[in-house]
C-alpha cells in the first residue's frame, strides 16, 4: 500500500511540475501551456466549460458575423467590392463596371473621335458632332452637308439640295457642252450670236442689239424697217442751238458729238440723256467756223476741223478726247485741245476728215486765192498733231466733203465734192503707189 502510494504521488509529482520549476504551486496555474486563450487546445479544462467561449461571437473565424455587407452576392464584401452592385463585376472586362458600362460587350476606353460614346457603340465613330444636319448620315460620309442625304427626286445619287441639275442632269438639248439646268440658252448653239444677252432662238432682230429701241415699238433699231416717205424720230431736248453742220456718234453709240456753226460743240449722253456743251469762241469778235467731225474707228479720238477768223482766217483741226469725256462727263474740261498742224501753212479752210484712206488720217481743205483755188488732201499725226501736204490739186471751187471709194481694181480712193462757186467732183487713187486724179 505504501508503495502504491509513493508511485502515485511520485507520478502526480512529475505530471504536475511547472515549466518553470515551479513545482505544485503551478498545478492550477492560468498561464499553464493549456492556457483558456489557446483557442485550439481542446484539453484547457478552463475551456471546455467556460461559457462565454464556445458561442463567443467575436470569434476569429466570424462564421456567424451578423456585420458583413455583400449587395451583389458574389461573395465579397461590398467594402472590398470595386463593383458591389455588380455579379459579375466587368463582364467584358474593360475596366468598367457593368452597371457603368456605356457600351457592353465592349471596350468604353476606346472613343477615337472624344464624343464620349465609345467606338463600338458610336453610330458615327469617327465624327464629332455624329451627324450636324441630321439626315441619318454620319458627317464623314456626307454627301450633302447641310442638306438630306435622303432627298434624292432624280434619283441620279446626288441629294436635291446639292444637286445644281435637279431633274434634269443629263440633257444637252442643244449639244453645246452645258447642260439645260445651266444654260442660259438650252436651246442654241451658240447661245447668243450678236452678243446682245438676248438668245437666237429669241432673238428678234439677229446680228443686230434686240435691247435699243429708241422709238419704243418693240422694233429693235437696227430691224426698224422704215418705208420711204414714213419718219420715226425722237426729239433731243437741245436747247438754244444754232445751225448745225455736223454730227459723229462714238463707235459703241453711247453717245454722239453736234457741231454748231460756230464755236460750240454738244455732246449727248445716250444712257442719260444729258447734254454737255463746249465753247471755244475765241472771243474780240473773232469766230471758229466748224465743218466735220470723224471718230477714231477705235473710238479713242475724234478729229473735228474747220476754219478760225483770229487773227487772220485759217484751217483749224481739234481733238475730241473719248476718255477725257468719260471721266469728267457731264463736266468737259480738258475735253477738246487744238493740234498745231505744224508743216502745213497755207490752207485757209479745212472742210472734212477720213479715217484709214491709205492708211492716213486724211483732212480735206483748199487756199485762201478765190481765182486760183487748189485743193489739198492733208496728213495728220493724231498723236504728235503735225500735218503734211498729201496731194494737191487746182480744182477751181472751194473742196467741201470727201468720202472713201474704192477704185476699178479694189483698190482704196477717195470721191471728193466741192463748190458753190464752180463746182465739181474728182476721185483720187494709187494705182501700183502712183497717184491718179480724176477731176470731173
Amino acid at each position: 500500500m505504501k508503495n502504491m502510494l509513493w508511485v502515485l504521488w511520485l507520478f502526480l509529482s512529475v505530471a504536475c511540475t511547472s515549466s518553470s520549476g515551479d513545482g505544485w504551486n503551478n498545478a492550477n496555474n492560468t498561464n499553464n501551456v493549456n492556457n483558456t486563450n489557446n483557442v485550439n487546445n481542446i484539453n484547457n479544462s478552463n475551456n471546455i466549460n467556460n461559457s462565454n467561449n464556445v458561442n463567443n461571437s467575436n470569434n476569429i473565424n466570424n462564421i456567424n458575423n451578423t456585420n458583413v455587407i455583400d449587395t451583389d452576392g458574389d461573395g465579397v464584401p461590398d467594402d472590398k467590392d470595386p463593383c458591389p452592385l455588380d455579379n459579375p463585376d466587368d463582364s467584358d472586362g474593360d475596366g468598367v463596371c457593368d452597371t457603368d458600362d456605356l457600351c457592353p460587350g465592349y471596350n468604353d476606353n476606346i472613343d477615337g473621335d472624344f464624343d464620349g460614346v465609345p467606338d463600338f457603340c458610336d453610330p458615327c465613330p469617327y465624327d464629332n458632332p455624329d451627324d450636324s444636319d441630321g439626315d441619318g448620315v454620319c458627317d464623314s460620309i456626307d454627301q450633302c452637308p447641310g442638306g438630306d442625304d435622303s432627298l434624292d427626286s432624280d434619283g441620279d445619287g446626288v441629294p436635291d439640295f446639292c444637286d445644281v441639275c435637279s431633274g434634269d442632269d443629263t440633257v444637252d438639248s442643244d449639244g453645246d457642252g452645258v447642260l439645260d439646268c445651266l444654260d442660259p440658252c438650252p436651246l442654241d448653239n451658240p447661245d447668243d450670236s450678236d452678243g446682245d444677252g438676248v438668245c437666237d432662238t429669241s432673238d428678234l432682230c439677229p446680228g443686230g442689239n434686240d435691247n435699243l429701241d429708241a422709238n419704243g415699238n418693240g422694233i429693235p433699231d437696227e430691224c426698224e424697217d422704215v418705208q420711204p416717205g414714213i419718219y420715226e424720230y425722237t426729239r433731243i431736248p437741245l436747247g438754244g442751238m444754232a445751225a448745225g453742220v455736223s454730227v459723229a456718234f462714238h463707235p459703241d453709240n453711247s453717245y454722239f458729238v453736234v457741231l454748231e456753226y460756230t464755236n460750240r460743240i454738244h455732246i449727248y449722253d445716250v444712257a442719260t440723256g444729258d447734254f454737255s456743251t463746249i465753247d471755244l469762241n475765241p472771243g474780240g469778235g473773232s469766230y471758229i467756223y466748224f465743218r466735220d467731225i470723224a471718230f477714231d474707228p477705235t473710238g479713242s479720238y475724234a478729229v473735228i476741223v474747220g476754219m478760225s477768223t483770229q487773227t487772220s482766217q485759217h484751217g483749224v483741226a481739234f481733238r475730241f478726247d473719248d476718255a477725257a469725256w468719260r471721266l469728267a462727263k457731264p463736266a468737259t474740261t480738258g475735253v477738246v485741245t487744238a493740234y498745231p498742224l505744224t508743216g502745213v501753212t497755207n490752207v485757209l479752210d479745212y472742210t472734212a476728215v477720213e479715217f484709214d484712206l491709205f492708211e492716213e488720217v486724211l483732212l480735206l481743205g483748199h487756199n485762201a486765192n478765190p481765182s486760183n483755188r487748189i485743193m489739198y488732201l492733208i496728213s495728220l499725226d493724231p498723236i504728235t498733231g503735225t500735218a503734211s501736204y498729201f496731194y494737191a490739186h487746182n480744182v477751181g471751187a472751194d473742196a467741201v466733203d470727201m468720202t472713201a471709194a474704192k477704185n476699178v481694181y479694189g483698190d482704196p480712193g477717195v470721191f471728193i465734192v466741192g463748190g458753190p462757186s464752180g463746182e465739181f467732183t474728182a476721185f483720187y487713187t494709187e494705182v501700183t503707189g502712183t497717184p491718179e486724179f480724176t477731176d470731173g
